[in-house]
């Protein structure tokens, strides 16, 4: 692998990545949909004081605007990972419409159901060749099933921890887990899919997953205690800086 300088000039301006962390490309992407964010907020606070079903046909218009202005005019971002936040804002607000959240979390889980297996059926067991009207629109397809599968993946889990309890101290693991999962996630790639990949070095798969697993902790619990020395840097010296 090499890394040149336009790369790190790339990296560190958020408009592409480097070798071996690709998966950072998310960066540019959440600041767009943070720059979103307090438009879609009144939008959806506006569209929160509707009945139930004019709420549920406004929420789906506002998804089908959303994709089609980021196609036609943000070319640099993905559809269907902007909507993907949108989601995330619309779903904050079921949580005192009852029959809407359950009609969102059944319609979830069952176009994931859906979507997913005929991916697979397309991409590993193929026949001949979409037709063309079909073609053209296949990768959003595929990147709304990633979307559906992520959200089915949240309902699921909101739905086992209300039924384990909610007491902090039954969730050790968990809370622990919390502190280190955005570092988890920005280190994990380097020993799973890149030049550093554990499985490069290692052939035997009992031996290599394991250790990726232990170096992502390792590297997580560092990369989150240096972080943590630069921001007590960085605000010991704002608080030295007189008014």
């Amino acid at each position: 692998m090499s890394i040149d300088k336009n790369g790190i000039v790339s990296l560190l301006t958020f408009s592409g990545t480097i070798s071996g962390i690709e998966h950072l490309w998310f960066i540019p992407t959440i600041l767009f949909c943070y720059l979103l964010a307090p438009i879609l907020s009144e939008i959806l606070n506006a569209i929160d004081k509707r009945s139930d079903l004019r709420f549920g046909v406004e929420v789906i218009l506002l998804l089908l605007i959303v994709h089609e202005v980021i196609k036609r005019f943000f070319g640099a971002f993905t559809p269907a990972w902007i909507n993907c936040f949108v989601i995330g804002m619309i779903y904050s607000k079921l949580k005192d419409r009852g029959i809407v959240r359950r009609v969102f979390d059944i319609v979830v889980t069952v176009l994931c159901l859906i979507i997913i297996p005929i991916q697979f059926r397309i991409d590993y067991w193929p026949h001949g060749d979409l037709p063309i009207v079909l073609s053209s629109r296949y990768g959003h397809f595929v990147q709304y099933g990633h979307v559906f599968l992520g959200i089915a993946f949240v309902i699921i889990i909101r739905f086992a921890y209300n039924k384990l309890g909610k007491k902090q101290s039954n969730f050790f693991v968990l809370n622990w887990s919390d502190k280190y999962s955005y570092d988890v996630y920005l280190v994990h790639h380097i020993f799973v899919q890149s030049a550093f990949g554990v499985v490069e070095f290692i052939s035997n798969r009992y031996i290599a997953l394991p250790l990726a697993i232990l170096l992502t902790i390792v590297s997580s619990i560092l990369l989150c205690m240096f972080s943590n020395l630069i921001r007590n840097v960085f605000n010991a010296g704002y608080r030295r800086i007189p008014n």
